[in-house]
């Protein structure tokens, strides 16, 4: 029958210890228990000879050992500890994207880089950033719009010669153009078109 731990007295409480620790003494002495195991298991050390020269330059060493760097900063409560000749800057950089969103963002303008057709890439060895700096020259319109990568011209509008509210009445192909203040003779054609026209 179980007993309620309030239930336990002192002298069963220490007879329960007693079993506890004769029970280890008698695992620890038992023949029959497995090995215990360790995770370290001695090993011959490997030893790399580089010869006398190496490429790793020990005067850095300081400049990498972070508990220098951060007995610099106690010291003079700046972290990174300020480089020799360069003026600390506190910009806005809540604009900035993070690592991540910049490499996403790189990752999509090189995708839409490489989705030009290959004849355009060509013109600039594909390399994007070529691609970007002839985009941003207005001076680059035409050939933008040729390869339909600008919206087309914009249709004329009206002129600054028309009075004001009218808009020039488009003219037929191979037509003269019309003066601003209306055909010679003032013989203006009605809005309409010519009454009695013979087709």
């Amino acid at each position: 029958m179980a007993k309620n731990v309030d239930d336990v007295t002192f002298r069963e409480m220490r007879d329960l210890i007693g079993r506890m620790e004769q029970f280890f003494v008698d695992m620890s002495n038992s023949s029959q228990r497995p090995p215990l195991r360790d995770f370290y298991v001695a090993r011959a050390p490997v030893v790399a000879d580089v010869g006398e020269f190496s490429m790793t330059r020990q005067e850095f060493k300081d400049e990498c050992d972070l508990n220098v760097l951060l007995a610099q900063y106690e010291k003079n409560g700046v972290w990174p500890p300020p480089l020799p000749g360069v003026e600390p800057q506190y910009l806005d950089v809540s604009e900035v994207p993070d690592l991540m969103g910049a490499l996403e963002y790189m990752s999509k303008a090189e995708a839409a880089f490489m989705a030009l057709p290959a004849k355009v890439r060509r013109e600039f060895d594909n390399d994007p950033l070529r691609f970007v700096e002839f985009a941003e020259n207005g001076e680059n319109i035409g050939k933008m719009r040729e390869w339909g990568l600008a919206p087309p011209a914009a249709a004329r509008g009206p002129t600054s010669d028309s009075p004001p509210g009218q808009v020039p009445a488009p003219q037929a192909p191979g037509a003269a153009p019309v003066p601003p203040g209306g055909p010679p003779g003032g013989s203006a054609v009605p809005p309409g078109g010519a009454a009695g026209g013979s087709r």
